[in-house]
């Protein structure tokens, strides 16, 4: 061989070990099948015809490597492609009514004693009701396409719950693992599942946006995995999903824990699925890089509606263009030359604190341009390099009251507070579209909305201060408004320390207004001992928000009354009372949690003291007595021995 053709021959080699070096997360070890709509979906099965919107699916092929595409060669069977469904993305739509599915070509190589991992991504419209434990019912988001014993498949059961179903090589042993989570429709999903072998302690479990919800030890023998049906189960024709596949992976191995965590930021970022973040975990790109530190104390408030974009070729993604998918989202940004700024490994995620959007922030502004900004603030973390300008657009759909492009501004800060030190940038607004271009934010940068007009765009009612005191013989509360947006009226609530408010006194609001305005009101029928305040707050349309709790103890003083014995045996005890001449209507013994327990009547009364005897002796335990006494109520604790 000459030298010249060993090198080609070198080059070849270097190639067919690269041309499937890209993975998802860049988890490639032992990936069997890899699925995604946005890569090879065909209308024929030669697969030199992309697909197109509204086009029936012919072939759906795999990325793995091993080419074990998914097909459908029956037209009435075929599932239709549809574009620009989720975060830029196509997806793939599956009609159960009309029994759509497809079958990969072969098995995905899961031997009979080897560990498997799934994740797919998809969005379901309904599901049947039908589902049980066990059984062929039920809407199957994949199944196989023959009733064979060996069984790996995934439902949805008990109504509203995901499911792992398999069953054994010998047909024994149809079980799984089912979600304590409802199932989600109407939204994208990023929703897995897995089996790691061990003989006669076998673990498996399934996990919902990146969240382990469900798993189980037990004891299974041989499960071979069958050929994969995608939408519907092998025999039972109807029972399919009736919704939208984007993506699915399948390795035939245990993944650790940072390889889940690759694999679910490289779907949160893709798709804008915000991982479940109820245990705090970091975004990483493929290489296992953090390219959002969730984790890290200054970054931890900011873990809401995490997006991102950037360029991560290890798992084939470029992300141009994002927005979280969850409902409340309202940041949109785009790379505006990724062509030429964004290299590999460059990522700019951002999460926001969750900040109320119809609470404004009238006090962390300068106050001579910007006035008054939104509560709800993000923060910007850019890794691997510059993105380069972005066009970020805020959808202020959730804001009530009037917008006028002119006073609004984009604000950014390297510190969490904006009233010095912040940059401010003008937009555009189209409908209650907001947006900005031309920007560059730097790692660790802060940014939110404000306004430098509170009367023509005065974003809604800012409660500056709630107090209440007491001035015997009645509490008084007051409050002061920065600003109100069609604000209709205040109720003042008190509550015992049961915590189950009541309305006292309601106080008109102002309408709108952006100065400041103080209120104040007066609670003539106070309650001796622990007490709780707050303020509701109710606009013309009805909608309304409560806030903070205000807590206050008013001595008993000339009020007193108290039992005796305490400690009680919990058979009788005296309630002495100050006045003899008022009136004890009667008592409520409550739990410790509020929870009424009886109501009782005093069967007598001598001198200052009425008694209250029990056939049935109270358990011991501490005990709060809610007494109506001189039409008021009071609160007195006893404990029993």
């Amino acid at each position: 061989m000459k030298f010249s053709q060993f090198l080609l021959f070198i080059a070849f080699l270097v190639a067919m070990s690269t041309s499937h070096a890209q993975s998802p997360g860049g988890v490639s070890s032992n990936l069997k099948w890899w699925l995604k709509s946005n890569t090879g979906v065909f209308t024929n099965a030669g697969k030199t015809t992309n697909a197109l919107n509204n086009d029936l699916v012919h072939v759906w092929a795999d990325q793995s490597g091993i080419a074990n595409d998914a097909t459908q060669a029956t037209g009435t069977l075929k599932p239709t492609f549809s574009t620009n469904v989720i975060n830029g993305y196509p997806v793939i739509f599956f009609d159960n009514t009309n029994n759509h599915y497809l079958d990969g070509t072969t098995a995905p190589g899961i031997g009979p004693t080897e560990s498997l991992n799934v994740v797919m991504v998809y969005q379901l419209m309904s599901c049947l009701a039908d589902g049980g434990i066990g059984d062929g019912n039920g809407t199957f988001i994949f199944d196989r396409p023959t009733a064979t014993n060996n069984l790996m498949s995934f439902k949805i059961t008990s109504t509203n719950k995901y499911r792992y179903q398999r069953r054994e090589d010998g047909g024994s042993n149809l079980e799984g693992p089912e979600t304590v989570s409802t199932v989600d429709v109407n939204n994208f999903v990023n929703v897995g599942f897995y089996r790691t072998y061990a003989p006669g302690a076998s673990n498996e479990g399934v996990f919902v946006n990146g969240k382990l919800d469900v798993s189980q030890t037990v004891n299974t023998g041989n499960i071979t995995a069958p050929i994969v049906r995608i939408g519907r189960h092998a025999t039972d024709a109807g029972h399919g999903m009736n919704g939208y596949f984007a993506e699915i992976i399948i390795h035939n191995r245990a993944l650790s824990a940072t390889e889940r965590q690759q694999i679910n930021s490289y779907i949160g970022i893709k798709y804008g699925l915000a991982m479940d973040q109820s245990t705090v975990t970091n975004y990483l790109r493929s290489d296992g890089t953090v390219i959002y530190p969730a984790t890290t104390a200054s970054y931890t408030p900011y873990i809401s509606d995490i997006a991102g974009v950037g360029r991560d070729d290890g798992s084939a993604l470029t992300q141009t263009s994002s927005k979280s998918q969850n409902a409340n989202s309202v940041v949109r940004m785009t790379i505006e030359s990724p062509g030429t700024t964004l290299a590999n490994n460059e990522f700019l995620v951002w999460g926001d604190n969750n900040g109320n959007l119809t609470t404004p922030n009238s006090t962390d502004v300068d106050g001579t341009t910007v006035k008054r900004r939104l509560s709800r603030v993000w923060r910007a973390s850019e890794t691997g390099g510059d993105v380069g300008n972005t066009t970020i657009s805020f959808d202020l759909t959730g804001i009530p009251g009037t917008l006028t492009a002119t006073d609004i501004k984009l604000m950014v800060n390297a510190s969490s507070t904006f009233a010095s030190g912040t940059s401010t940038y003008s937009g555009t607004l189209a409908g209650r579209i907001f947006t900005v271009t031309g920007v560059n934010l730097a790692n660790g940068n802060f940014f939110t909305i404000g306004t430098v007009n509170p009367t023509s765009t005065p974003l809604p009612v800012s409660l500056v201060d709630f107090k209440v005191h007491y001035e015997s013989p009645v509490v008084v509360a007051s409050w002061k408004t920065a600003t109100e947006l069609n604000n209709d009226h205040f109720t003042l609530e008190r509550s015992g320390p049961n915590l189950s408010f009541q309305d006292i006194v309601h106080i008109r609001g102002a309408g709108t207004s952006t100065t400041l305005l103080s209120y104040q009101a007066t609670d003539d029928g106070p309650i001796a001992g622990l007490s709780y305040y707050r303020l509701k707050q109710t606009d013309h349309d009805g909608t309304s928000e409560y806030s903070s709790v205000k807590s206050i103890y008013i001595p008993y003083g000339e009020h007193a009354i108290t039992i005796s014995p305490n400690p009680s045996s919990g058979k009788q005890f005296l309630i002495n009372v100050p006045d003899p001449s008022a009136k004890l209507d009667y008592v409520e013994i409550l739990s410790q949690t509020g929870d009424m327990l009886r109501k009782e009547t005093p069967e007598s009364k001598t001198g200052n003291s009425y008694s209250m005897s029990f056939e049935k002796p109270l358990a011991a335990g501490l005990y709060l007595l809610r007494i109506r006494y001189s039409d008021r109520l009071y609160y007195a604790k006893v404990i029993v021995q």
